[in-house]
């Protein structure tokens, strides 16, 4: 949590996009903002994260080691 502004625990409403970038696809979510841990967040934001489906339907996962 350090170096982030925003941690939420959130509710996802459906997916709202998916972006082909340089290094695989990127998908962003609607969620609804249950509780926020840190920061003011309210509402529902868009969470955008690295992974998804390619335009091929081939499904890609990032993991970090």
């Amino acid at each position: 949590m350090g170096a982030s502004r925003n941690v939420f625990t959130g509710k996802v409403v459906k997916q709202i996009g998916n972006k082909e970038t340089e290094i695989g696809p990127r998908t962003q979510y609607s969620v609804v903002v249950i509780d926020s841990i840190k920061g003011e967040l309210k509402g529902t934001v868009t969470v955008d994260m690295f992974g998804g489906y390619t335009p091929e339907g081939q499904l890609v996962v990032v993991e970090e080691n």
